[in-house]
Order: structure tokens, then sequence, then C-alpha cells
């Protein structure tokens, strides 16, 4: 299977998403720091 950098960007959007959607970050972990490592 193929990755284009736009589906992996997607993906990670989703992700956020569903991260957000549940912890509604307050609840920082691993995954949070990710996030804002692939963002800057």
């Amino acid at each position: 299977m193929e990755l284009s950098l736009e589906k992996i960007k997607n993906m990670l959007e989703i992700e956020k998403l569903i991260y957000f959607g549940t912890t509604k970050g307050k609840y920082p972990d691993n995954s949070a720091i990710c996030f804002a490592y692939d963002e800057r």
C-alpha cells in the first residue's frame, strides 16, 4: 500500500479529531506530543 503525504496528513487530522473528541485535550500523552511535534 502506497501512502501519499496527503493521505498521511488526512489520517493525522482524523486521529487528532478523535483524540480531542474523546479526551477534550485534558490528558496529554504521547499522541498529543506527536501532534504538536508534527505541526512544527
